[in-house]
């Protein structure tokens, strides 16, 4: 694989502390451990585990978790539109709007119904990226005003996770 650490340049600064954070390794190697770490936090959480929060105001565990499962899964569109070589500008998301969506129906979310969630896209990332050519992986596109690659993406997208992982075991719960 042709998978290139992002410059701090490379990435707006909201998403340099995610790549920062990162352990050294292959991107595909690293989205396999935080798989390993997702998997196991979910298969160790009770139902009413998902409706904690740390501080009021705060996302609940399930909101967490879904927005872990959500930004995956508009970093990899953002991704394969870019591989396929289309300049398309794409937009941004509102995360805070989406966590209050989930909000209004995590209460028929279970961990295993998260767990399912996560693994199809977790999967469909990794087979994904680990088939994109050099060029695929590099051709710059916009979006939400910024300029980036999928080669960008795949480490923002495990970044994002590794991050969102050490609050859930940071404030949330132990695992």
């Amino acid at each position: 694989m042709h998978f290139k650490k992002p410059q701090p340049t490379d990435v707006p600064a909201f998403y340099q502390g995610y790549i920062a954070s990162l352990p050294d390794g292959h991107v595909l190697n690293l989205m396999e451990l935080g798989k390993k770490r997702m998997t196991d936090m979910l298969s160790s959480l009770e139902p009413k585990d998902l409706n904690t929060s740390y501080q009021a105001g705060k996302w609940t565990l399930a909101q967490v978790i879904r927005h872990v499962i959500d930004a995956e899964t508009v970093f990899l569109y953002r991704a394969l539109t870019m591989s396929r070589r289309d300049s398309t500008e794409l937009p941004s998301f509102d995360e805070n709007s989406w966590a209050d969506s989930t909000a209004l129906n995590a209460q028929l979310l279970s961990p295993s119904a998260l767990l399912r969630d996560y693994l199809l896209i977790r999967n469909l990332s990794i087979n994904t990226f680990s088939r994109m050519t050099v060029d695929e992986l590099f051709f710059r596109g916009r979006a939400s005003s910024f300029e980036t690659c999928a080669n960008d993406l795949a480490f923002i997208i495990t970044g994002h996770e590794y991050h969102h992982l050490n609050v859930i075991g940071e404030r949330y719960i132990k695992f």
